[in-house]
């Protein structure tokens, strides 16, 4: 399914909304239901942390009475375990699961709004991780959950100017006023100019990843033209591992991969970091994960009589055009099809060098199929080379498609 504004558009859908009690939660709710949606169901986790807690719960649970929406609540009485953000994400995200299940929802409605674009913003800068944040996403899907973020173009401001001037009761959550939370300090020392230019830096950041998007969206495969790879900035090339490897590199991988790429001396490599591999083949290259599986071995035996074959790697049939009595003039039978290994070769010659010139990217040349005879010889390397005198290969036809 694609992540786009239809996912949340029928409003005859069942959703979740996370509401905490405070303005923002509090004012995507009035949001939600001024939009017309008929069946939310109001999840609320209180975690027992703050002696107002008890308050913000019973603040959601009047919003479900006045508007006669069923509410959810999960009252945690667990030891903090770690990260109280990451303890405490595991928990609301399975409590979304759980509600999602019983009520066959589409997803979660989340309060995030304009500010805490901002505030994630300088928290990335903070962990110098801003070269590839292009803002906090609408929609999101997270452990097979829909987040959708309505109000991502609202600011703090105004949400409380619209919730005190229609009189709506919502809560404060105190340790916003302690710095001991990296947010609450960021938003409490955050300059009022800062935000314009914080906000357009998020747009070009994400106008960038569009654009890679769309470079990537080109490819019909998992290779690239390293001349392409070669004319982005450093910024675009952030975001060009990013959304093909889901990985985040750091600047000094950036450049020596860059350095690798560009290098004309060596038209074929391999680059290896921790998470990937990069394979450099001529004027392209392409992304592996490391812990992707080794290609496996096969073999196909050729009889006298037409085949087909397909596995994960190749897609393989063949025709005859002799007769039995011919069949046997040829000798050196069985013949048998198997993939390429590294020390094969045909008439003397190495068939790593006829990949080389023929430029079989290196991500095709373990599952190449060969063909050898009952002796092990390579007789061919199919759709490459075949031995001139071997009369029955001039009376078979292979057709063949590598996957």
């Amino acid at each position: 399914m694609n992540l786009t504004q239809s996912n949340y558009n029928n409003l005859e859908d069942v959703y979740l909304v996370g509401i905490s009690g405070g303005p923002d939660s509090v004012y995507l709710l009035h949001y939600l239901l001024n939009k017309g949606y008929k069946k939310l169901i109001l999840v609320h986790i209180n975690y027992n942390k703050r002696p107002t807690s008890n308050r913000d719960e019973e603040i959601v649970n009047q919003l479900a009475n006045k508007f006669f929406l069923p509410f959810e609540t999960l009252n945690v009485t667990e030891e903090l375990q770690g990260n109280f953000q990451n303890w405490a994400r595991k928990i609301r995200l399975s409590f979304f699961k759980k509600n999602i299940n019983k009520y066959k929802a589409k997803g979660v409605f989340l309060g995030h709004n304009l500010n805490d674009q901002v505030e994630t913003f300088l928290i990335k800068k903070h962990q110098r991780k801003t070269l590839n944040f292009s803002g906090i996403k609408n929609i999101q899907l997270v452990n097979d959950i829909y987040l959708f973020r309505p109000i991502l173009e609202i600011s703090r401001q105004q949400i409380i100017e619209f919730l005190d001037s229609n009189k709506i009761n919502y809560g404060i959550d105190e340790t916003n006023d302690s710095e001991i939370y990296l947010r609450n300090s960021i938003r409490k020392n955050i300059k009022n100019y800062e935000h314009h230019e914080i906000l357009q830096k998020i747009k070009e950041n994400k106008i960038k990843e569009e654009q890679i998007v769309n470079l990537i969206k080109k490819n019909s495969s998992n290779l690239f033209y390293i001349t392409n790879f070669l004319s982005l900035n450093k910024e675009e090339k952030f975001f060009f591992f990013k959304i093909w490897t889901n990985y985040s590199l750091s600047l000094k991988n950036i450049e020596n991969i860059t350095c690798f790429l560009a290098k004309k001396t060596n038209p074929n490599g391999i680059f290896e970091l921790k998470q990937i591999k990069i394979t450099k083949q001529y004027d392209q290259f392409f992304l592996q994960e490391l812990e992707q599986k080794n290609i496996s071995k096969y073999e196909v035996i050729i009889e006298n009589k037409n085949f087909s074959f397909q596995n994960e790697y190749l897609s393989i049939s063949s025709s005859f055009k002799i007769d039995h009595k011919y069949w046997e003039f040829c000798g050196n039978f069985p013949l048998k099809i198997r993939n390429y290994e590294s020390l094969d070769k045909i008439n003397e010659k190495k068939i790593s060098k006829l990949f080389i010139k023929n430029k079989i990217p290196l991500n095709y040349r373990k599952k190449w199929p060969v063909i050898v005879d009952l002796n092990e010889q390579v007789i061919s390397v199919i759709g490459i080379k075949n031995i001139n005198s071997n009369e029955c290969l001039k009376k078979l036809s292979i057709y063949y498609k590598i996957i």
